[in-house]
């Protein structure tokens, strides 16, 4: 029943089972998918530009259903459609994980050379070095600490959320709705 409200107040497009359905026109078949890619396909840089704004506006509680609308499909093409779609946001999601463990890593290094200045600064403290040199290691150390928090707390949570995209269009249910021609 939430998901109904939220549903309405953002004017999402819902399936029977409450799952987000992003509509994909393919207008051009040839664009669809990128023209260098290694030994599995890709989508291409519009297609992606596409689907990345139309996820823009489903909150994270909501999985996605993608429907496919184009001309003249075949099955060898769907199957190559859905896997272009897959093997590019599943690569989005290594991606991510990779700058989640960079994150964390960076985070925690820049707390700990926080932590020894501040310790350095103690100890100078003690054996009564110049104010102004204290000051500094002060004002350095907790510069150190302060962008540890940041990049933990508020950078992983912009990653995560992008994890969590890139994850939904890799697990999303295709569909494909043939286009008659109009002639």
């Amino acid at each position: 029943m939430e998901n109904k409200k939220v549903s309405k107040m953002i004017d999402l497009n819902l399936d029977e089972n409450n799952n987000v359905v992003i509509d994909l026109m393919v207008l051009d078949s040839s664009v669809f998918l990128s023209p260098v890619c290694g030994d599995l396909p890709i989508i291409s840089n519009e297609v992606s530009s596409y689907l990345d704004n139309a996820i823009k506006t489903v909150p994270p509680s909501f999985d996605v259903k993608l429907k496919i609308k184009c001309k003249d499909i075949d099955e060898k093409q769907k199957k190559v459609y859905q896997s272009a779609i897959k093997n590019y946001y599943q690569n989005n999601c290594k991606q991510d994980v990779r700058n989640l463990i960079s994150n964390t890593w960076a985070s925690f290094m820049m707390f700990i050379v926080g932590v020894i200045i501040i310790t350095v600064m103690i100890i100078l403290t003690l054996k009564e070095v110049d104010q102004v040199w204290i000051t500094i290691l002060e004002i350095i150390g907790w510069v150190f600490i302060w962008e540890a928090v940041d990049k933990f707390i508020f950078e992983r949570r912009d990653i995560k959320k992008d994890l969590r995209k890139s994850n939904a269009f890799a697990n999303a249910k295709i569909l494909f709705e043939d286009v008659k021609n109009e002639e």
